[in-house]
């Protein structure tokens, strides 16, 4: 009992020397209190910032009516007080202490330090101007009503494109002389030393509902537009078009232009890359904001410059930018690049992308005649929930779609059309109705596709009509197909060729059903395609985007005498989903027959062919996938997102004369990794595994290119059927930097060149189950005719390629060394080569 009693004692005691020393210290505690006011206007300065001098971490901020409060112990001599757009101070602090008013001078010759800013050693450190970036960059996550879960907004888009003259070649234009109504109304303002004569208009009104930043909805109200591309693939141009003319946006990471990234000037590591200085304080507006210039550290960086205007509000939020592209960026066919941006605050204070607009000039020739395009964007009813909208994000088709007149979509449109736009309308219909244009159309269609246009037919491609190889000598070729003047729904396409070595006719036939309303070629797709070819493969070369027989690949390295003739029927149902889910399911009967030295022996026997009957199918998914569409053909526009596929082949013995059953399955994955500044990774990888007891013909003959033309996913170092498999894995990589690290080395940094380096790494595997050594019913490897076998099976290590090329050569072309790492030992390999690409790229 004693001791708890003084347990309780000691505790009361303890207690009381606390709250004696809390008297005593908050006896002690002084206040330094004050306002800061503009010397010259005597409004109070809101935010500056107060520092006791010699004492670190001790001062405090003013609120917005620029009054401060600052507790202290002990003695304060002075204080720094310092704001964004007025000199810093220093004031002695006398005793008794009373309310301070301290009285900033403006910094009126900020611009001259930002004129001399060149000539002097620029520092982040110390730095207000970083300081302020910095805070904005802090609060970038708090600032954006983006992140939000979930929003909606309206939508107003406008693209509007004109042909840009240039001043002194307006009279002496052909063009114009040829068509003089495009004089009317054109505009020599908007775009300096440039005649403009509008040619393009596309409005579309559209709401959108979101999901933590991405689109999950959306639903087009209407669209009007008004365009001379109607001979071209319209579809694909629009794809083009919002590839280029991005929603230009501070609080991403980048801004996207075409396969360039433009680092924000407010992303995480932007002062690594850019400058900043405090330009002035703009006051008559509510709240105040603090103009801060941007410039690249780097000229030949993609990246922007001009004015950002700061809240002084206390959030540190960009409220508003007027960027461009600097001119000795290491950017093709574009200048004049500007990005007006401006943001609106929500009512819990957030931000939100209210309008963005983007122009550029983009010409082949800068002397010559450029397209000047603006696209305008303006958002919305903003609001944290989720709009009634179809869960599709699919782009409306523009034949489904109402299409209104100007005066109906006024109601729609937030801004009026400006004069130049207004025009467009009429030199549109005009040039629609002239004959000599609609010619020129025709021939430009001719020159892009590569086809001519007969009315319901077309015939090509021109690429092809020649070629020539080892085995059949110089092959001609005809072919065509049907155009939509013949049918939406269903198109013929067929061609034949001849070889005047082999003296053997080839020839294909296909016909393709709609299964929808619309046409074979408008996504979603769902169609039935049926084809019979006799035609010459080589085994193992699957190019990219490039027919077998173009005319380009008729050169090529080394031996070349190892080809079959294909004999096949294949009838395929293709299903996609609005998701960009597909299916693709059918049946294919081919025969194989050797050409050249290659020969279908076994120790037993000689066989004049190969026969096989399969089921095959596809699954492919490739979430948010844009194309670029053209009416007889798609191409994917890398926008990042990944694309997998898994494919399965299964062939029946005995079915319509196979020889063979077996299951074969593939899987692809590829990916391009975004990595701004330092440009972008395209990874690509893939496996295969086939099961059964099957011939060489039927394993996995890895790619192979034996053309001087350089081939992502093909191994350009490796000869054909060089190496087979039953089960095998391979990876693909490549990174452009983009002229990284090119664009700052002194003299070579005004090619633009732009650095590229790759890695391929494959690693296969030949079990007993298809091995002729131990199986004598099949097929032996091809040989070659001096130095033994030259087909066969991957050892122990993986097969290895690397390259590191040049990109950017007169702006269309990349050359590569690429080194071949192993297997050097084998016939008829080269250690190294050079090899071309054309690449059109920004």
């Amino acid at each position: 009992m004693n001791k708890k009693i003084k347990q309780t004692g000691l505790l009361i005691i303890a207690v009381m020397l606390l709250i004696l020393s809390a008297e005593n210290t908050r006896a002690q505690q002084k206040q330094l209190s004050g306002i800061v006011i503009d010397k010259s206007t005597k409004e109070p300065v809101p935010y500056a910032t107060i520092n006791i001098v010699d004492e670190v971490n001790r001062g405090a901020r003013c609120d917005s009516a620029g009054r401060f409060g600052i507790g202290f112990s002990g003695q304060v001599k002075s204080i720094r007080i310092s704001a964004i757009g007025f000199r810093s101070e220093v004031r002695s602090i006398s005793t008794p202490i009373n309310l301070l008013t301290i009285e900033l001078e403006p910094n009126n010759k900020m611009d001259e330090v930002t004129v001399k800013a060149t000539r002097i050693k620029y520092r982040n450190r110390d730095n207000p101007a970083v300081e302020l970036i910095q805070r904005v960059i802090n609060a970038r996550e708090k600032n954006n009503a983006r992140v939000s879960p979930m929003y909606t907004q309206a939508v107003y888009d406008k693209l509007s494109m004109s042909l840009a003259l240039k001043n002194d070649a307006v009279e002496k234009s052909r063009l114009l002389k040829k068509f003089s109504f495009l004089k009317n109304n054109m505009d020599t303002a908007l775009l300096p030393g440039r005649t403009l004569v509008p040619v393009f208009l596309k409005e579309v009104s559209l709401k959108e509902n979101y999901s933590n930043g991405k689109p999950v909805a959306s639903k087009v109200v209407a669209m009007q537009e008004n365009r001379i591309d109607q001979k071209f693939d319209e579809d694909g141009f629009d794809e083009f078009m919002d590839k280029i003319y991005s929603k230009p946006d501070l609080y991403d990471h980048d801004i996207q232009l075409g396969n360039r990234q433009i680092l924000s000037p407010i992303a995480a590591e932007a002062p690594t890359f850019y400058k900043y200085f405090i330009i002035d304080t703009i006051k008559n507006t509510k709240p105040w904001q603090v103009q801060v210039l941007v410039s690249p550290r780097n000229k030949e960086d993609a990246l922007a410059t001009g004015l950002l205007f700061i809240d002084l509000d206390g959030k540190d939020a960009v409220q508003r930018a007027e960027l461009k592209i600097n001119e000795k960026a290491n950017i093709n066919w574009v200048d004049n690049v500007k990005f007006d941006i401006l943001y609106q605050q929500y009512t819990d204070g957030r931000y939100y992308l209210s309008k963005s607009t983007m122009s550029l000039n983009l010409g082949v020739f800068k002397e010559g005649m450029n397209v000047f395009g603006m696209r305008t964007l303006m958002m919305s009813d903003f609001s944290y929930k989720h709009g009634d909208l179809p869960t599709s994000t699919v782009k409306a088709n523009k034949r489904t779609l109402p299409q209104m007149n100007v005066p109906s979509f006024d109601a729609l449109r937030p801004e009026k059309l400006s004069a130049l736009e207004q025009t467009s309308f009429n030199n549109v219909d005009s040039l629609k109705n002239n004959a000599a244009f609609n010619r020129t159309m025709d021939i430009a269609s001719l020159l892009f596709s590569g086809f001519i246009n007969c009315g319901k037919v077309e015939l090509g491609p021109l690429n092809s009509l020649y070629s020539f190889n080892s085995l059949e000598g110089s092959r001609f070729r005809i072919g065509g197909r049907t155009t939509d003047a013949f049918s939406r729904k269903i198109v013929f396409d067929a061609y034949a060729a001849y070889g005047t070595t082999d003296k053997r006719f080839k020839y294909k036939f296909g016909t393709t059903f709609s299964l929808t309303d619309h046409s074979i070629y408008t996504f979603p797709v769902r169609s039935l395609n049926i084809q019979y070819a006799f035609d010459t493969e080589i085994p193992g070369q699957q190019l990219s985007n490039v027919s077998d027989d173009n005319v380009l690949l008729s050169i090529r390295r080394g031996v070349n005498n190892k080809m079959w003739y294909k004999g096949k029927f294949s009838a395929e149902y293709l299903h996609e989903f609005e998701n960009h889910l597909s299916f693709k399911i059918g049946v294919n009967r081919q025969t194989l027959t050797p050409m050249g030295s290659l020969n279908f022996d076994s120790p037993t026997q000689s066989y004049r062919s190969l026969t096989t009957s399969e089921v095959t199918g596809e699954v492919r998914w490739a979430p948010n996938e844009t194309f670029f569409q053209g009416k007889r053909y798609r191409r994917i526009i890398n926008n990042g997102y990944p694309i997998f596929s898994l494919k399965a082949d299964i062939g029946f013995k005995g079915v319509f004369g196979s020889s063979y059953n077996y299951q074969r399955f593939t899987f692809n994955t590829s990916k391009r990794f975004f990595l701004s500044q330092l440009g972008y990774s395209d990874v690509q990888l893939e496996g295969g595994v086939t099961f059964g007891k099957v011939p060489y013909p039927l394993l996995n003959i890895h790619r192979a290119n034996q053309s001087f033309m350089y081939q992502f996913s093909s191994y350009n170092l490796m000869n054909f059927m060089e190496f087979t498999s039953n089960k095998y894995v391979g990876i693909n990589i490549q990174h452009q930097f983009n002229g990284f690290f090119l664009n700052k080395i002194p003299l070579l940094k005004k090619l633009q060149l732009r650095e590229v380096v790759s890695f391929k790494v494959l690693k296969g595997f030949l079990d007993s189950s298809s091995d002729p050594s131990v199986h004598q019913d099949l097929f032996r490897f091809p040989a070659h005719n001096s130095n033994g076998q030259f087909s066969g099976r991957l050892g122990n290590a993986p097969y290895m390629e690397a390259s590191i090329g040049l990109g950017n050569i007169f702006k269309v072309l990349r050359v590569d060394y690429v080194r071949r790492l192993n297997y050097l030992n084998n016939p008829n390999v080269s250690p190294w080569g050079i090899r071309a690409k054309l690449s059109f790229d920004f």
